[in-house]
């Protein structure tokens, strides 16, 4: 791609164009590709019940493989002259452009931050100890030291897993896997 303006000039050109995407319903953000297009417009004429068993005759396949795009623009513009298509958004704009999405979304963020507030931010403790988000609960050294080692013992169990399944063929890919014994009950992790 980095060579494509000096190897292949015209198609670079149609790439800087934005010619190798389609805008469905004339909004910002709604391009895609040609390809994707073309599915787009079989699935608006099959939706119809314009294309059912195609695949079973040829004759039929070849009609449609011609005259498929048109019958297409035709249901596009009947539906766009007596106001039957969707269109997206009214005004064009993106859903995440409109005041109520922001609102929502700022609300969402000064909730957090309240309760960051409240709860004190977990992220600036200097405790050693394990701590709960919601409760504030020091969880006790068993469950710490679990916490710690388990990324290792994980490893360790995916290591073993190759070595005697595919590597040594010592144990069926399909044989059980034992389960872990942690030194902590899950009441204390909870």
């Amino acid at each position: 791609m980095t060579t494509l303006s000096q190897r292949c000039p015209d198609v670079y050109d149609h790439f800087m164009l934005c010619a190798f995407t389609s805008n469905v319903t004339g909004n910002r953000f709604s391009s895609i590709e040609l390809d994707q297009a073309h599915k787009h417009l079989n699935a608006h004429v099959k939706g119809d019940g314009g294309a059912i068993g195609l695949t079973e005759k040829p004759g039929a396949l070849r009609r449609w493989m011609v005259a498929g795009p048109q019958l297409s623009t035709i249901i596009a513009e009947f539906e766009e002259r007596f106001g039957l298509d969707d269109g997206g958004e009214a005004d064009g704009q993106h859903h995440e452009q409109s005041h109520s999405y922001h609102k929502s979304f700022f609300e969402g963020v000064y909730s957090l931050v309240a309760t960051f507030k409240e709860l004190r931010n977990p992220l600036l403790d200097c405790s050693n100890g394990l701590v709960t988000m919601d409760t504030q609960e020091i969880l006790p050294e068993a469950v710490v030291e679990t916490v710690g080692k388990i990324h290792l013992r994980g490893a360790e169990q995916y290591k073993a897993f190759i070595e005697e399944r595919l590597l040594k063929n010592d144990t069926p890919i399909s044989g059980a896997i034992a389960r872990n014994s942690l030194h902590c009950s899950v009441d204390a992790i909870r």
